[in-house]
């Protein structure tokens, strides 16, 4: 079931408002000002979930929005007080690859000249937020039942969709470590990406429908056996750029999944990205930052059967911070990610 956005300034801030406070876990958001105000490109304005103070412009408009008008935002944003940290565009317009694309590199080129950087929520964006607490929805839509939008979902969604975003989201990073620059073999076992791709494969055909299901385990299936036969050795005319292909598309379309997902299936898919990307900085020698640690804290918090983040968990991230320099630290996350889908199973066997 669709939301309708509305078709009132005045209710779409206060969506967005509630939205944010909710994503964000910020009691301290508000909104700027009163009709007739100046308001200096910032209609909300408080902490981000990263401690930064931003503002929010929002957009009730249903024809695309172009660069130009982002880059004014950003223009009048910067004569906002105190000075914001980031900017965060709030739409009623649905998901935008393009736009995002175009606000991304935006916001990059604004970062390397030390300007704030600037973000987008759509309206499924808001939505999935606001699904996630029944109070704050019921203020904005009293007349619809959040039982009616979001079923609960099952063990086997749940697991597939930790699996599927701790593996798949990373194949370009896994076909990296594994196969090394342009395919060349780094002296790791290839059957280790061949494991990987299968569970992406599993996990395909739990979460979409039949065809798209088939489809996605079928493109998967073939990634995994062109890249083992690549890398021992076989002879492939176009080379790596097929695998590379290959990759790309799928890894999109479970971003894409990601805009169907509302409440607990958020969390999890949320949290199997964080952990993933947990493991691969790892690999590469990086610490665990605070933003990555916070992110994967708060969603392992929505998962538990207790809301409380267990102590095997919190002492194997301890443990992280203390030794990150040594050897043992690499299966550190791979360790928490061991955990988590052992709270899910628990959630499962106490719900079910």
């Amino acid at each position: 079931m669709r939301i309708p956005p509305p078709t009132d300034w005045h209710e779409f801030e206060e969506i967005a408002l509630s939205a944010l406070k909710i994503k964000w876990g910020s009691a301290n958001l508000t909104r700027n000002g009163r009709p007739g105000q100046k308001q200096q490109g910032v209609d909300i304005y408080g902490e981000d979930d990263l401690g930064r103070f931003v503002g929010v412009q929002g957009k009730l408009t249903f024809a695309r929005i172009d660069m130009g008008t982002v880059r004014n935002e950003a223009r009048l944003a910067k004569s906002f007080r105190p000075n914001i940290e980031a900017l965060y565009i709030v739409t009623t317009l649905d998901s935008d690859a393009k736009l995002q694309r175009e606000i991304r590199l935006f916001s990059e080129s604004r970062i390397k000249r030390e300007l704030f950087p600037i973000g987008v929520f759509f309206w499924t964006d808001l939505i999935q937020e606001l699904v996630k607490n029944h109070a704050e929805f019921a203020k904005h839509y009293p007349e619809i039942s959040v039982a009616n939008l979001v079923s609960r979902p099952s063990g086997a969604r749940l697991l597939s969709l930790i699996d599927i975003s701790f593996y798949d989201l990373n194949l370009m990073n896994y076909m990296g470590l594994l196969f090394g620059e342009m395919g060349q073999m780094s002296g790791e076992d290839p059957h280790e990406f061949l494991f990987a791709t299968s569970i992406v494969e599993s996990c395909a055909l739990v979460l979409y429908e039949a065809k798209a299901g088939d489809a996605l385990a079928s493109m998967t299936h073939e990634l995994g056996e062109y890249c083992v036969a690549y890398a021992q050795g076989e002879e492939k005319p176009e080379g790596w750029r097929p695998a590379n292909r290959l990759a790309k598309l799928i890894i999109q379309r479970i971003v894409n999944l990601e805009h169907s997902l509302v409440g607990k299936e958020l969390a999890v898919f949320t949290l199997g990205r964080a952990l993933g990307t947990w493991a691969f900085d790892t690999v590469n020698d990086e610490p665990l930052s605070p933003g990555l640690e916070r992110q994967i804290l708060h969603s392992i918090r929505l998962i538990s059967p207790t809301r409380n983040v267990p102590r095997t968990i919190l002492r194997k991230i301890q443990e992280f911070k203390s030794n990150s320099e040594s050897a043992y630290s690499v299966g550190i996350p791979d360790a928490v990610y061991s955990l988590s889908k052992n709270l899910l199973r628990e959630r499962e066997m106490l719900s079910g």
